[in-house]
């Protein structure tokens, strides 16, 4: 509905993302899942997500979410992963449950967050892969703003040699600060 572009839907938007959501749940699919560290997932604000994961509630649908952060926000990001769930009513999946060097050794303590939400009466589960390596895409240490409108508009700001370097420095900030040089 929105393609690529870093936008906020209008209520007319938003309705026809809900109808999609609903409609495929009509036709089979087990829930609403985002990729919140991913385009276009990054540009979605928490309440977009809510009213899309209760459009799947209606159905009894399961939230799954590839969090918005596992690094140095990866507290906030469970936060809002359970907070959606909590709002929409519907149990809560919280795909690759894993943290970034900043947060080694505090892994209790996100345990303990998803402990207190299902003692909460939250349905919340976490998966996990068993090894140190990732995959995913260079598009997640690039800065948001560089990413939006999709490909072609980031090769347009990449030739921009202000923009160039602009993005440049903001990685080399972002991978210092989560240690990942």
């Amino acid at each position: 509905v929105l393609g690529e572009a870093a936008v906020t839907p209008d209520a007319a938007q938003l309705k026809r993302m809900q109808d999609i959501v609903e409609q495929a749940m009509r036709d089979g699919a087990v829930g609403f899942s985002t990729g919140l560290i991913y385009t276009p997932g990054i540009y979605s604000k928490t309440a977009e997500v809510i009213a899309l994961a209760k459009a799947a509630a209606k159905y009894h649908g399961v939230y799954t979410s590839h969090m918005r952060n596992e690094s140095d926000k990866v507290f906030e990001a469970i936060d809002e992963a359970i907070n959606i769930g909590r709002q929409a009513h519907m149990p809560v999946e919280i795909s690759h449950f894993k943290v970034g060097k900043p947060n080694w050794n505090r892994s209790a303590e996100m345990i303990a967050k998803v402990e207190q939400a299902r003692a909460d009466g939250l349905d919340v589960t976490v998966d996990q892969y068993p090894y140190t390596a990732s995959s995913t895409t260079l598009g997640v240490l690039l800065p948001d703003w560089l990413l939006d409108g999709g490909r072609d508009s980031v090769l347009k700001r990449l030739a921009d040699s202000t923009l160039h370097k602009k993005a440049v420095n903001e990685m080399i900030s972002d991978m210092t600060r989560r240690d990942l040089q």
